[in-house]
């Protein structure tokens, strides 16, 4: 792959496979400059369109998200071939309590929202609810219950669907509000 430098686009760096057409759909003109042939092209690019049609498989970095995320980071080497993000991983970005939230709740561990729920959770006791029966009180999602029992800490993590709509203590489909 060559690297391209157009003259109506003088600050973006295009990638051509053939010398006619730049990864991104432009024809290249006469007086274009060309570089030579280069293996890791895509650590000289900063054009989106390009990178993202001609990217190869296992380059060891990071392929761009956006037009800002160039140049192109390296990914995590704990997870070869996933384009792990280095910030997503404990061990190349460790966790920094200096930088950390305090908890609302008043305890002395840091918590860090990669490592999933923090270690002052309080998971409050199920109701008894007769086997095959819905709850005599009414229903309440997973993530409802919990919220209600620890208050302001779950701002940083994520429930998944099922704990939005199935209830902590009978394990039911929680019907959606009525607003009517």
């Amino acid at each position: 792959m060559k690297l391209a430098r157009l003259r109506k686009t003088p600050r973006k760096i295009h990638v051509t496979p053939d010398e006619v057409k730049t990864g991104c759909g432009a024809f290249i003109p006469e007086d274009a400059q060309l570089s030579r042939d280069t293996a890791e092209w895509y650590l000289h690019t900063n054009c989106y369109n390009c990178t993202y049609r001609l990217w190869p498989a296992n380059t060891g970095y990071i392929r761009p998200r956006d037009g800002q995320d160039f140049p192109p980071r390296r990914e995590c080497p704990h997870y070869p071939g996933r384009e792990l993000d280095p910030k997503s991983c404990q061990t190349c970005t460790p966790f920094n309590p200096a930088i950390a939230r305090p908890c609302p709740k008043g305890c002395s561990e840091p918590h860090d929202p990669r490592l999933g729920l923090p270690p002052c959770t309080v998971y409050p006791p199920q109701r008894e609810v007769p086997d095959g029966e819905r709850c005599p009180e009414g229903c309440e999602t997973e993530s409802t219950v919990m919220g209600r029992a620890n208050p302001g800490v779950f701002l940083d993590f994520d429930f998944s669907d099922g704990a939005m709509t199935r209830c902590c203590h009978c394990g039911e489909r929680v019907p959606p509000y009525n607003y009517d």
